[in-house]
């Protein structure tokens, strides 16, 4: 038995617009055709376009890169983000996360330092 284009979806029109755009590209002579070689797909870490909340996945790396830059040298921990990183200070991160001028300044230059 075949499958159906995005069975678990429920059959409404964005449902219905993906398989129709795809279709169209796919298939050869349709007005919407799209050469395979023509063709970009880009998908993040679930295999969906990366449509919805990148920042979890992109901080956890990040994150883990000063934190080996902490551990390779503590002297660091005296400075902001690493003092927030050896103290696992949710204050920081939630200034970071509210775009906090001062925490995103820190971060910025620590990475920029990584």
């Amino acid at each position: 038995m075949g499958r159906t284009p995005l069975e678990s979806w429920n059959d409404g029109a964005a449902k219905q617009a993906i398989v129709g755009f795809v279709t169209s590209a796919a298939t050869e002579g349709s007005p919407g055709f799209v050469a395979p070689r023509d063709r970009v797909a880009v998908f993040d870490n679930d295999g969906t376009l990366w449509a919805e909340k990148p920042a979890p996945v992109q901080t956890a790396f990040v994150l883990g890169k000063l934190a080996e830059r902490l551990e390779a040298d503590p002297s660091l921990a005296r400075e902001r983000p690493y003092r927030a990183i050896a103290d696992r200070d949710e204050s920081y991160f939630r200034a970071l996360n509210d775009q906090d001028p001062d925490a995103v300044a820190s971060m910025a230059e620590a990475v920029g330092a990584a």
